[in-house]
């Protein structure tokens, strides 16, 4: 489930800055620290793949959240992050065989399609995301 507070963010702010965000921003950063490093460093080797996968899906389950008195704190989610690994796992496989751009690329459009399917549906006022 998407935080209600992006859905807020969305609506004051428009589509450009928060896909700037969550599908440009983000997505470079993570394709960074999570691929391009550990390649350079270490080779582009599943033995270097299987662990750089294990991080980066559960650096997803970092959430940081709001006390009632309004002071944030981070929480790590109990769940496993099978959409993340697998995602990881699948960038760490384009990376390697492709290269960092194609990596990223595949990591923007991954974040890119449901926000602006999202933002699509709440803008025309479907069903989808009335309560």
């Amino acid at each position: 489930m998407i935080d209600p507070r992006i859905d807020t963010y969305m609506r004051e702010a428009g589509l450009l800055p928060i896909l700037g965000s969550f599908a440009i921003e983000g997505p470079l950063v993570e394709e960074v620290i999570f691929r391009l490093f550990p390649q350079i460093a270490f080779g582009s080797t599943w033995a270097v793949g299987i662990p750089a996968t294990l991080a980066f899906g559960f650096a997803h389950n970092f959430h940081l959240e709001e006390r009632p008195d309004g002071e944030p704190i981070h929480r790590f989610s109990t769940t496993i992050p099978i959409i993340q690994l697998a995602s990881g796992a699948h960038f760490w496989d384009v990376s390697a065989r492709r290269g960092f751009s194609h990596a990223l690329a595949a990591h923007i459009v991954s974040n890119l399609w449901p926000l602006t399917l999202r933002w699509v549906f709440r803008e025309h006022g479907t069903n989808a995301t009335k309560k």
